[in-house]
């Protein structure tokens, strides 16, 4: 997945990076729990951007 950043990356402290990791991967694992393994990258992909928007993180799609 392609990762495209147009806005200026801040330093954060490792506790925060941990917290923003936990919280990516879990959604990340509950979306394969909840869809299984079998639908196209772009489908998890945009279930991924959506949950990531609805916990506050500015998202852009980079996968057409």
């Amino acid at each position: 997945m392609p990762i495209l950043i147009n806005e200026k990356i801040e330093r954060v402290s490792q506790k925060t990076f941990y917290c923003v990791d936990e919280m990516i991967m879990k959604a990340t694992f509950d979306i394969h729990n909840e869809m299984g393994r079998f639908y196209s990258e772009k489908i998890y992909h945009d279930e991924l951007s959506y949950l990531a928007k609805q916990m506050g993180f500015n998202v852009q799609n980079a996968i057409n």
